[in-house]
């Protein structure tokens, strides 16, 4: 049952932002958390990332040293 949940969850947030969301921490989800900062905006990160963890606070900076 959690596992359905979470696919779902994952499948509305992927549909939401555009981009099929990965799982993780690796080069590639840093890569689309970059991509939804730009889009969306730091502050919205948080709909589509966990913010405590480091690759969100790396995304922000790139985001930002790319603008």
């Amino acid at each position: 049952m959690a596992r359905a949940t979470y696919i779902y969850a994952m499948r509305k947030l992927s549909s939401e932002c555009g981009l099929e969301l990965g799982k993780g921490a690796g080069s590639k989800v840093r890569e689309q958390a970059v991509e939804i900062v730009k889009k969306f905006g730091a502050e919205n990160l948080k709909k589509f990332a966990k913010l405590h963890f480091k690759t969100a606070a790396e995304a922000i900076a790139e985001a930002n040293n790319k603008k």
